[in-house]
């Protein structure tokens, strides 16, 4: 099994929500809508970072696909690859909730509420989990 790339992951997971969302509170910045972030990260905080931490690494894996399918080996072109991949995903799904009715469900109040900077916050917070999960992994090495 992959313990040491699983190790990386909660260890950069961890650093990386901490620093994002609790020292700093971007998302909070980035989408003007603390009311909805407060309620996600602080009123429901340990569902939602489960959530969370479960999203962000479906979101490397598909990035990480991209990056084996394409060779990639360079650094930067590997976090600009997870970056883009991040923002076409994220928005994909900002243009799926916001085509349809608005309902109580979070995602659909989330994505209606603050669009497509929800696209911007998830391309920060997956880049710097990225970054955070390679040297943590180098570190492990």
């Amino acid at each position: 099994m992959y313990w040491k790339e699983l190790t990386a992951y909660i260890i950069a997971f961890s650093i990386g929500i901490i620093i994002i969302v609790y020292l700093l509170d971007i998302p909070a910045f980035i989408t003007q809508n603390p009311k909805i972030v407060h309620g996600y990260y602080i009123t429901r905080a340990w569902p939602n970072v489960l959530l969370d931490l479960f999203f962000v690494f479906a979101y490397l894996l598909v990035a990480a696909g991209i990056i084996k399918y394409l060779k990639v080996d360079k650094n930067f072109y590997k976090f600009i690859i997870v970056i883009i991949t991040t923002l076409i995903i994220t928005s994909a799904w900002c243009l799926y909730f916001r085509s349809k009715p608005i309902t109580n469900a979070f995602f659909s109040q989330w994505f209606n509420s603050v669009g497509y900077s929800s696209a911007v916050y998830d391309a920060i917070l997956v880049g710097f989990i990225y970054l955070i999960y390679e040297r943590v992994l180098d570190l492990l090495k």
